[in-house]
């Protein structure tokens, strides 16, 4: 089984290898930076969303909320994301992310990506596969423990290891990480 840190990269790494250092640039450019200090709620199960959250310094806890009980999905570190859903599809939020300890963040928001699919829809091309990526694994990994009976199949850290992702690597180059 995978740990939560290899799930949550597990989309990333071939954006090293697909994209030059320039297009890598252009994409971090359309990205805004942010602070989340410790305990501080960067999206609330939910609650409207619509961005990517990339860790570049600390961590964000993610937890789900299932029949009243508060369940701990997995941990973000720098170089990881989170919020894929509500980049793609803007709305509710699937999941509660807090700042594990002070944290920053770059934030891709829907309306940037949309513009990027537009203004330079070649670099936008293996940020948007390497999302499907992300959310396909994550999808059959649910429906393989759904089929199995594992009421613990949501966790991120019983997603299948794959090569590391190419926007995982290039977050991981530019910002360090585990």
């Amino acid at each position: 089984m995978a740990g939560s840190s290899e799930v949550m990269r597990s989309g990333m790494a071939l954006l090293a290898e697909e994209m030059t250092g320039e297009e890598r640039d252009r994409l971090l450019d359309r990205m805004v930076p942010r602070k989340y200090p410790f305990g501080e709620v960067v999206t609330e199960e939910g609650v409207f969303t619509d961005a990517l959250y990339v860790v570049t310094d600390g961590a964000l806890k993610v937890s789900v909320t299932a029949e009243g009980e508060v369940l701990e999905v997995g941990t973000v570190t720098p170089g990881q994301w989170v919020g894929e859903v509500g980049l793609l599809d803007p709305g509710p939020a699937s999941a509660t992310v807090v700042a594990a300890r002070d944290s920053t963040v770059l934030i891709l928001s829907a309306e940037a990506l949309e513009e990027l699919r537009h203004a330079e829809p070649a670099l936008a091309s293996p940020l948007l596969r390497a999302l499907a990526r992300t959310l396909s694994e994550r999808v059959r990994a649910s429906s393989r423990g759904v089929l199995r009976g594992d009421a613990t199949s949501w966790r991120l850290e019983h997603v299948p290891q794959k090569k590391e992702g190419w926007l995982s690597g290039v977050f991981r180059s530019v910002f360090g990480g585990d």
